[in-house]
């Protein structure tokens, strides 16, 4: 969903910290230092984009920071508008798309086998429940049984109020 709306709104910077990640060298040795140096670089990269007054995705929903999300405040202090959007599904179809799910990287194939348990799901969604407590602002689009054009559509509703 993030690459679509970033090719369908041009000027917008499709921000995937996985990606950055892959950029770090030694991340194969030191995985948890280098989500922080690319996170770091991340947000860096996100002030510059917003203060330009264009828009940023990230498509990944970061649950682990413990107060204020970076993302956020950086969205703040150049005046610009932050949407937080969570697209959800059943329980049923999460596991079957977190089992379909090809690696498109290196990063994301070492992300992948290091989640290989039977309660990842259970644990997601877990996390998902306890980051949403202290979002209460964040969208949650359930996206069960909706095509991608379907669920692009609704976020684009969402998006538009």
């Amino acid at each position: 969903m993030a690459e679509r709306y970033a090719d369908n709104h041009p000027g917008t910077l499709c921000l995937d910290i996985d990606v950055l990640v892959g950029q770090v060298r030694g991340w194969r040795e030191d995985l948890p230092a280098a989500f922080a140096d690319a996170r770091a670089h991340g947000l860096a990269l996100a002030k510059r984009q917003l203060h330009a007054g264009q828009d940023v995705v990230v498509p990944q929903l970061v649950t682990i920071y413990d107060h204020d999300n970076p993302f956020e405040m950086a969205a703040a202090e150049v005046g610009a508008r932050f949407i937080e959007v969570a697209l959800l599904v059943d329980v049923d179809e999460h596991s079957r798309r977190l089992h379909a799910k090809e690696p498109a990287s290196d990063v994301d194939a070492r992300i992948q086998s290091s989640l290989e348990t039977g309660d990842l799901v259970d644990r997601i969604r877990g996390h998902l429940a306890e980051y949403f407590q202290r979002r209460p602002d964040a969208i949650r689009l359930d996206t069960t049984g909706l095509t991608i054009d379907q669920t692009y559509m609704r976020l684009m509703n969402l998006l538009s109020r």
